[in-house]
Parts: structure tokens; C-alpha cells; sequence
């Protein structure tokens, strides 16, 4: 900030005419690197909201003076004149080094912008005369205008001021001997060949709005100063031929190092896809081996179960041969146990007499049943057939085993036999209408030591029991099991 204000207005002045050069060489060239020139129109913008620190209109705050006496009790103390005027102080400083490196930023942007567009057009011309001729074609003499105006729609600063071209004009040596008036701070991209048509068209645009600008009463041309288009040497183009050889080089190369790259992850896939299909062969080679295996064992348990089978035919022939046999020794019981029956003095018949008188009979048909004499007649005579009568004792007779009777069929016989009377001589024992006391009486009448285990003799007959009686046990019998 040690530059005096007719200095620091020439350099803003000198910013702006940078700034609308560069708006217009792009709007001619149709570049579309937006980005790039916000970011220019972004440090011009920012140096005119200091534009009061550049004229000068703000001046560095005084140092308050020391007052001798307080007169006002109201007013602000000496300490709060001393913060605000140090709070003062500390932001024109602010502003002050805010212009500064702005300043510095916004030169080697707007330079090497204006370098890198002159570049890009007359790259590949080799006579300086059409170089020459060109620059003058597009750009002007010094103190004349050039085509173009700044983007519609965008805040551009305002345009420089006709003295502005004498005044670049007086200072053109100090202005090219300015360690930023260097193409070799200009950044280098891609070469774009020029576009005729739209470098006319964009023309065409250009004379529509410096016609719509004259009937404004606004300047349609802007002045560009000489020294902003130097020339370039046959070195400076040589070197940036090289550079853009250089560059399209390493883009080939770059190419094929990521194509490479590319390859690379090919083949990597490729091995992976090789390497899980390898797997994959030997898990079916695996599995397959399996099955040949678990093959082999059914076909070795079908065999096997062949021979069985084979073997089992001769088992079934003896089978049915034994069972032959059982029902021929059974039909020979069933005789023997018939001819038991129809024998007054056999133990069957005297046990199916027991069970008839003293369970089936109906005790209250008394004379009926004297009548008839002998109780083993009626026993058959109410049986369907002696088959029946058979099929029903011989599981307590016939193979000498009575349920609860430890003693022999014998034993058992004689036990019933030695009451006098007979047992089948009561009145009203085991009847459809009993009550608990005649029953108590009955049993206590037999005067037996073995007396339960003829009860349970009893329980198991009537349950074992299926002759024609069944109904007459349903309807009343007494559960011995009580006693």
C-alpha cells in the first residue's frame, strides 16, 4: 500500500482493460472454459467492493485525540474510543492486504488467460507477418477498438475510459517489462483448432449488440492497448509446438498404459474364470466319482437283497408248514378238549357247570332250573355249538392253567367239589339282582381258605367269556375284585 492513488487507479484501470480483453478474445475463440473465467470475474468483482480503499475515499482512521477534560458523563469513555479506533484500524489494514493479494492472484490469472487464448491462435503459423496481420485483424491498433463485448447475462466491470489507451500507450515499456507479462506463466491445454464460422458468427453477434449498445448510448467498442498483444518469437512457437508434441505424447502414452492396465484386468479375470472352472471340473469329477461309488453299493445291496429273497421262498414254504401243523395239533385239542366235554367226569365239564350255575344262571327261575336235573346238559343246550364251548374254556382248562390258581386243573375241581351243598344249590348267588350283602354272604358261606382265589377264578371267567351268556354278565355282575 505504498503506491500513491493516482498509482493504485492506473492499476485498476489496468485490471479491468486485462479483464475485458480476456471476455472478449474468449467469446470470439467460443471457449468454453466457464469455470476459469467466473474465477477472473470473481477477483474483478471482489476489487471493485474495495474500490473505496483503492480512490482513497476511506482513509486510514486518525488516532483520537486526548481529551483533557470529560465534560459529558454520557459520552464514551477514553478506553472505548481507544477499542473502536484499534477495531477501525485492524480492518482498513484487513482490506488494505485483502487488495494486495487479490491483486497479485487476479494479474497472473487474467495474464496467463490472455497468453494461453493469443496462444491458441496462432499456434501453427509460422510467418511472423501473418501473426501480425492477424492480431491487427482481431484486436486493433493502439487507440482503436476491437470486435466483441463482454457475455450477456454475467457482472463484468465497466469498460476503460478512451484516456486509457494513451495512458497504456505512454506506459508501454514498464507495462512489458512486468515479470507477469510472461507467456510462460500462461497454462497450457489441449490445442483447439480455430473454428471460422464460429469465430463469424460470433461476430455477427458482436455488430447486433454494438448496434443495440449505440442506441443505448453506450460505448459499442473497446479500446485495446498495443502491448497486451506481443508477438510471439519463432522459439516461443517452437517451444510450444514442442510442448504441445509433448503433451499429445504422453496422452498416447497414458492411453496405453491404462489400455494396458485394461489388458492386465482382463487376463486377471480370465485366469480367475480359468481357475474357478478348474475347481469347478474337479468338484464334478469328485462328485461323480461319488456316485459311480454310491452306484456300486446299491448294486451291490440289490444283489444282496436277491439272495435274500431267494433264500426267503424256502422259509416260507416251512412256515406254512408249521403253521399246518399248529392248526392240526389245535384242531386235535379242540377234539380232545370236546371229547372232555361230553364226559360227565372230566374237569372241563364239571368247570363249565360251575361257571353256568354260578354266574349265567338266573336265580330267580329256581324251580325251572331244578327242573332240569342235570346242569351240564344245560350248559350245552345253551351253547350255539360245542365249538364255541371249546374255543371259550380252553384257555382256562385246556392247557391246565387257570389265572390266580397255583394248584393243578385237579386241585382246582376238588376245591369247588368239597362244599356240600354244591355251590350251584344256593339261592339268589350271583344274580342279576344282588345286592352287596347277599354277595358278602355268599362268599363267607363258602367257608374256603382259598376263597379269593376263586373269586378271581370267577372275575377272570366272566371276562374271558363269549358265548351266547355275554349279555346276561353285562346287565348286573358284581366287580369281585372289591373283595
Amino acid at each position: 500500500m505504498s503506491q500513491t492513488k493516482k498509482q493504485k487507479d492506473s492499476f485498476t484501470k489496468h485490471l479491468e482493460d486485462d479483464c475485458q480483453c480476456l471476455m472478449m478474445i474468449r467469446k470470439l475463440t467460443g471457449s468454453n472454459n466457464w469455470a476459469r473465467w467466473k474465477e477472473d470475474m470473481k477477483l474483478v468483482l471482489q476489487h471493485q467492493d474495495l474500490e473505496d480503499y483503492i480512490t482513497g475515499k476511506t482513509q486510514r482512521p486518525d488516532a483520537p485525540p486526548i481529551p483533557e477534560e470529560r465534560a459529558d458523563p454520557d459520552a464514551p469513555s477514553w478506553r472505548d474510543i481507544c477499542d473502536q479506533y484499534f477495531v477501525d484500524l485492524k480492518d482498513w489494514q484487513n482490506k488494505c492486504t485483502a487488495w494486495d493479494d487479490t491483486s497479485i492472484k487476479a494479474r497472473i490469472y487474467l495474464k496467463s488467460g490472455l497468453s494461453e487464448a493469443i496462444l491458441m491462435k496462432v499456434r501453427g503459423k509460422e510467418d511472423p507477418k501473418e501473426i501480425f496481420d492477424w492480431l491487427e485483424n482481431q484486436y486493433g491498433s493502439p487507440g482503436t477498438a476491437s470486435p466483441g463485448t463482454a457475455s450477456p447475462g454475467t457482472a463484468s466491470p465497466g469498460a476503460a475510459s478512451p484516456s486509457t489507451a494513451s495512458l497504456f500507450a505512454q506506459q508501454k515499456e514498464s507495462l512489458n517489462s512486468h515479470p507477469y507479462n510472461n507467456s510462460s506463466h500462461a497454462v497450457q491445454e489441449s490445442p483447439q483448432p480455430f473454428n471460422t464460422a464460429s469465430s463469424q458468427n460470433n461476430n455477427n453477434n458482436n455488430s447486433n449488440t454494438n448496434q443495440q449498445n449505440n442506441q443505448r448510448g453506450t460505448p459499442s467498442r473497446i479500446p485495446i492497448p498495443a502491448h497486451r498483444v506481443r508477438p510471439m518469437t519463432s522459439r516461443e512457437i517452437a517451444a510450444s509446438n514442442e510442448r504441445w508434441r509433448r503433451d499429445k505424447l504422453r496422452a498416447q502414452n497414458d492411453m496405453i498404459r491404462k489400455q494396458e492396465e485394461q489388458f492386465r484386468k482382463v487376463g486377471d479375470e480370465i485366469s480367475a474364470l480359468t481357475r474357478s472352472f478348474e475347481e469347478q471340473a474337479l468338484r464334478i469329477k469328485k462328485r461323480d466319482e461319488q456316485v459311480e461309488e454310491i452306484r456300486m453299493q446299491f448294486q451291490q445291496l440289490e444283489a444282496e437283497e436277491n439272495q435274500e429273497i431267494s433264500m426267503r421262498l424256502p422259509q416260507q414254504e416251512i412256515r406254512k408248514q408249521i403253521q399246518q401243523l399248529q392248526q392240526q395239533v389245535a384242531q386235535l385239542q379242540i377234539t380232545a378238549l370236546q371229547q372232555q366235554l361230553n364226559s360227565q367226569n372230566s374237569p372241563l365239564c364239571f368247570a363249565a357247570r360251575l361257571y353256568r350255575e354260578a354266574v349265567l344262571d338266573d336265580a330267580r327261575d329256581l324251580a325251572s332250573r331244578r327242573a332240569l336235573g342235570k346242569p351240564w346238559k344245560k350248559l350245552v343246550k345253551s351253547l350255539s355249538s360245542p365249538e364255541e364251548a371249546v374255543s371259550t374254556l380252553k384257555l382256562t382248562l385246556g392247557e391246565h392253567h387257570i389265572p390266580g390258581w397255583k394248584g393243578t386243573v385237579d386241585e382246582f375241581v376238588q376245591a369247588v367239589t368239597s362244599h356240600k351243598p354244591p355251590l350251584w344249590k344256593r339261592q339268589k348267588i350271583f344274580a342279576h339282582d344282588f345286592d352287596r350283602a347277599e354277595v358278602e354272604y355268599a362268599v363267607y358261606s363258602l367257608q374256603s381258605p382259598r376263597r379269593d382265589d376263586l373269586i378271581r377264578v370267577y372275575e377272570w371267567l366272566k371276562v374271558e367269556w363269549t358265548g351266547g351268556a355275554r349279555e346276561e354278565l353285562e346287565g348286573g355282575m358284581y366287580n369281585y375284585s372289591t373283595y
